[in-house]
């Protein structure tokens, strides 16, 4: 594929006389032991098997073929495909530019890497310029493969230089010149081409035909000895155009005969067509080729016009004579024939081969001139569904049934060949390329592009290649060059980016010109041998962890290198390419690869998992790379990539890989109670890197294990065994590659119990416990308390701690970065009012934005409320006796203070002691709550002849003192505290003349505090 920078959307492959009419738990996956397709060198790898885009790889190369390379010691280490393909290289190309429209219509090859060419320039069809005669004239001009220029020209018919920027449109009549004979070497070394010309004494609008004669100097650089001759008939031809002056098709030498075009519609519609031969430069009847009732073979209808003879030539095999037949009408729709005369002219028959209005079917063809010979020809046929280029073998005869199809192009497609002398390919082809899809598609080649290519002998493609250019560029023909490899190539285009610049530069039309603008366009190419792009890796070890498979992707290929001489060549026939675009095709499918607009890969996936890669598992892996170039070719490597995480520990080139697991602490004992069970949770995995040998893989079924991998720790193995705790428990793991090598490990066993949660996607272990809370501290749960009550740790679940008794905590109590509480759960614990189990109470952690949940369940009690009771007595008197016993009642109430309350509940009789002086006696008495009642309404049963003067409450246990006292309501919040120490103070209330009645208080008690006054 090329980089365009425009699409190139013309091609017309016709000759001169036509082109001036134109148009577990584990810490990783474990493995799959599902069978995948080994990467292995000595395998051949099939990538998108059983679709359309499969691609097969080879075996791995081996070494650096191409020479260029091999002699550089930049390329050591690289390797590339054994056999190349062929490609064409861009040499030096020049173009001819003059303000009219100009095309290289003949060629002949001089040697010593110049040639002699024919350049047409004409400006049909231009109102400003198109006056009687018609503006055309031909240039004779030497190339110069060397330099790119041309070193001589002259005008056909002046013989003086011609002046590109005044080419006709001040030239006088006589510079008129048309046709496309081929030149003529003659005996004497000098050329000869013969033209359709004006002159003097021929009335205007008659045509004469000429030649010219001319030599080229020893260096081959100059035209010399320029003279004309006329050049007459003998016969009178009826009403017949010699169109075409050339050699028979398949013949060499230097006859010319004349043929062409006959006008009917004046004369005797059952004429032939003649065909003449140059003699003396006299033109002389060859053979009148009959066609009785030629008007019959105009299927298209309309009225009749005339006949073109085209491609002649002798038939060796059956004699005779062959040619294509045109019948055409007056608005140019044709019927197709290729015919077959007897020796004597009179017609055997007419193969029908087209009609050129049919929307299905075969419409017209050409006979590819260059390669056809006297007994085999080969036909370009052009259907409206296809392009087809068949061999029609005369021994066989001339039916259509008899050919044999070499090549089938998309609808559109034009199809040119020649011939090569070059050990690469038999002929080239070359055209536009009409449709997507087909044989071309394989390389490249889509809708629009101009493609040459290399076929055998069989017309087998080779290669092909699109040409990168600006505008259009429209190949006439390609002719073997200066040597076996060399070839120049000759035709027309817009294109100014294709070929070198003209010397005397490019030309614009001429101001409110009507023709578009076109240049003659030629020079030399060149079948090179196209190797695969040489590469070479230098990867061994890739950690495949914590990295996306786009990280591991560009980390394997940052260690790759790669190198194409062609495609990285300014002589690339698709553009030169640069080093981000082969990278680009690195271990991509060539067959899936699609180019934007700007020539940028379009990236399919690598199908790592084909070519060896499995970023699911530690080890060694033989990993497969590969590039292709634009002709999907492809040279191949692999190697040994081994495959790590940050629990894999390497010492010279060994190997060991753990993983740390969780288990339940209830299946220790039973689980852990051999090494080779340990190994196995473990995924132990220890290998030589150097040559991909395992020592031990205990993930394999049956799993390998080996002696040289040994727990080296006693005391871990036994405490391990023994575990009756969740959490993590260091396990230290030693692998003896070698007698010199040990490599060192070690694995984190994480015994959880069942609220322990071990999440391995996100590399997280949450170890939590229930707790409980008293439910008049529910409320007051924050966060942080809750993380302290539950004991919350958080650990990395890969923790790679190589020494301590448990690996670092990632969050706890004291780091709560991305700790948390599920606020619903919260709210649920803080508007709690009923005690009992609260389940499901999710605590928190966030990773990377990514949240781990660790239910836990918080059991709320609704614990007594405490009361220590006493009753003092202040300012006592002698006469009056002091109680030994305080009484109260204690009413569970729901508001705050009595008698505004909506709900009482309890209403007990408490007492403690009473005794007067400082000494605190407190009796203890517990009290229970009612649901959603949190106060107790303390009210004191005052003894005769004493008052209340008020009371002391405190929540801890402080000595009483009478100038703190309080009045008021005695009132405990049971849900602010849980304990309270109440002292009420009493005082005697009667006056100096009164005396109490001894024993006026009644002691005797009734029941459990109840007072008899």
């Amino acid at each position: 594929m090329m980089k365009h920078k425009k699409i190139i959307r013309k091609l017309i492959l016709l000759g001169l006389s036509v082109f001036f009419l134109f148009g577990v738990s584990h810490y990783y996956k474990k493995e799959s032991h599902s069978s995948k397709i080994s990467a292995h060198p000595t395998n051949k790898v099939k990538l998108d098997s059983g679709v359309a885009d499969e691609y097969n790889l080879q075996e791995d190369d081996t070494k650096l073929w191409e020479t260029i390379l091999t002699s550089d010691p930049l390329y050591k280490g690289y390797v590339q495909n054994e056999v190349p393909s062929v490609s064409v290289s861009k040499g030096v190309l020049g173009a001819y530019s003059t303000k009219q429209q100009d095309v290289v219509s003949m060629t002949e090859y001089l040697g010593d890497n110049k040639y002699l060419m024919s350049i047409a320039t004409r400006n049909d069809n231009d109102a400003i310029l198109n006056t009687a005669p018609a503006r055309m004239t031909l240039t004779i001009a030497i190339f110069d493969g060397k330099t790119g220029e041309i070193t001589d020209n002259k005008n056909m018919v002046t013989g003086m230089p011609t002046d590109t920027n005044n080419t006709i449109g001040n030239g006088p009549q006589g510079d008129y010149a048309g046709g496309e004979s081929p030149f003529l070497k003659e005996t004497d070394g000098s050329y000869s081409y013969i033209y359709t010309g004006r002159s003097n004494n021929i009335l205007v609008g008659n045509n004469a035909l000429r030649k010219i004669n001319f030599k080229v100097d020893a260096l081959k650089k100059t035209i010399q000895n320029v003279n004309w001759q006329d050049i007459t008939q003998n016969i009178t031809t009826n009403n017949q155009l010699s169109t075409l002056i050339k050699p028979f098709v398949g013949e060499t030498g230097n006859q010319y005969y004349s043929y062409g075009y006959v006008d009917n519609r004046n004369g005797n519609p059952n004429e032939g067509n003649d065909i003449l031969y140059l003699e003396n430069n006299v033109f002389k009847l060859k053979k009148h080729l009959k066609i009785p009732n030629k008007i019959n073979y105009l299927k298209v209808g309309g009225t009749f016009w005339g006949s073109w003879l085209s491609s002649p030539g002798y038939d060796s095999v059956n004699g005779g004579f062959f040619g294509k037949m045109d019948f055409r009408n007056t608005i140019n729709q044709y019927n197709s024939y290729l015919g077959h005369w007897n020796d004597n002219g009179e017609l055997l028959e007419l193969v029908p081969m087209g009609e050129n209005i049919v929307q299905t079917g075969l419409r017209t063809f050409r006979v590819m001139e260059a390669i056809s010979t006297t007994s085999e020809l080969y036909l370009t046929k052009i259907y409206a569904e296809k392009t087809e280029l068949v061999k029609q073998d005369l021994r066989m005869g001339y039916g259509s049934n008899k050919q044999q199809v070499l090549l089938s192009f998309p609808k559109n497609s034009s199809i040119g060949v020649s011939e090569t002398l070059s050990n690469f390919g038999k002929y080239m082809i070359y055209g536009q390329y009409g449709d997507n899809g087909g044989v071309l598609a394989e390389y490249g080649i889509k809708k629009g592009d101009i493609y040459i290519g290399v076929v055998d002998e069989d017309f087998n493609i080779l290669s092909a290649r699109g040409i990168n250019a600006t505008g259009t560029v429209s190949i006439s023909n390609i002719i073997a060059g200066q040597d076996t490899d060399n070839l120049f190539l000759y035709g027309y285009g817009t294109s100014r980016d294709f070929t070198n610049k003209p010397k005397d530069g490019w030309k614009e039309s001429y101001p409110g010109s009507t023709v578009t603008e076109q240049n003659a366009l030629y020079g030399l190419i060149k079948l090179v041998p196209d190797y695969a792009p040489a590469i070479k890796s230098t990867s061994n070890q890739i950690n495949i962890e914590k990295k996306s498979k786009e990280q591991i992707q560009q980390e394997l290929l940052t260690n790759v290198s790669v190198y194409d001489s062609y495609e990285l060549s300014p002589g690339n026939l698709s553009g030169q390419k640069d080093m981000k675009w082969l990278r680009e095709r690195i271990n991509k499918n060539p067959n899936k690869i699609v180019y934007d607009a700007d020539g940028v890969v379009r990236n399919p996936n690598i199908d790592w998992d084909t070519l060896g890669l499995d970023t699911t598992k530690t080890g060694p892996q033989h990993v497969t790379f590969f590039v292709s170039d634009d002709n999907k070719k492809s040279s191949v490597t692999s190697n040994v990539i081994n495959a790590l995480t940050d629990k894999t520990k390497e010492k010279d080139n060994y190997y060991l890989d753990v993983a740390n697991f969780s288990i339940h602490v209830d299946d220790v004992a039973t689980s852990l109670s051999t090494d080779d069970a340990i190994k196995k949770l473990a995924q132990t995995k220890a290998w030589n890197g150097k040559d991909a040998i395992y020592d031990e893989d205990s993930t394999k079924s049956p799993p390998l294990l080996s002696s040289k991998v040994v727990f080296t720790d006693t005391n871990q193995l036994t405490t391990l065994r023994q575990a009756t705790v969740a959490k993590p428990y260091p396990l230290d793991i030693e692998y003896k590659g070698s007698t010199t090598t040990t490599v060192k490990n070690r694995i984190w066993v994480f015994v959880t119990d069942d609220r322990t949660v071990v999440d391995e996607a996100n590399d997280v272990v949450i170890y939590a416990k229930d707790y409980t809370q008293e439910l008049r501290l529910a409320d007051q749960e924050t966060n942080n308390k809750i993380w302290v009550n539950s004991e919350i740790k958080v650990y990395q679940f890969k923790a790679n701690a190589q020494t301590g008794d448990v690996p670092p905590v990632l969050a706890d109590k004291d780091n709560i970065t991305g700790l948390g509480v599920n606020s619903t759960d919260k709210a649920t614990i803080n508007s709690a009012t009923l005690p009992g189990d609260y389940p499901n109470i999710r605590l928190t952690f966030t990773k990377k934005g990514k949240v781990i949940e660790a239910p836990i369940t918080i059991k709320l009690i609704r614990d007594p409320l405490t009361i220590h009771y006493q009753q003092v007595v202040i300012n006592r008197r002698n006469e009056l006796v002091v109680p030994t016993e305080g009484f109260a009642k204690a009413i569970n109430g729901k508001d705050a203070l009595l008698g505004t309350t909506t709900s009482t509940k309890e209403e007990l009789s408490i007492k403690g002691p009473s005794r007067d002086g400082d000494m605190s006696s407190y009796n203890k008495i517990l009290v229970s709550l009612a649901d959603d009642h949190w106060y107790y309404y303390i009210i004191p049963v005052i003894p005769e002849y004493y008052e209340w003067v008020g009371f002391q409450l405190t929540d801890t246990n402080l000595p009483h003192n009478e100038l703190n006292k309080s009045t008021g309501q005695i009132v405990l919040n049971g849900k602010s505290q849980s304990e309270y120490w109440v002292t009420v103070y009493l005082t005697p209330s009667f006056s100096n003349s009164e005396t109490p009645r001894y024993y006026g208080w009644n002691y005797g008690k009734n029941g459990i505090y109840e007072i008899n006054p």
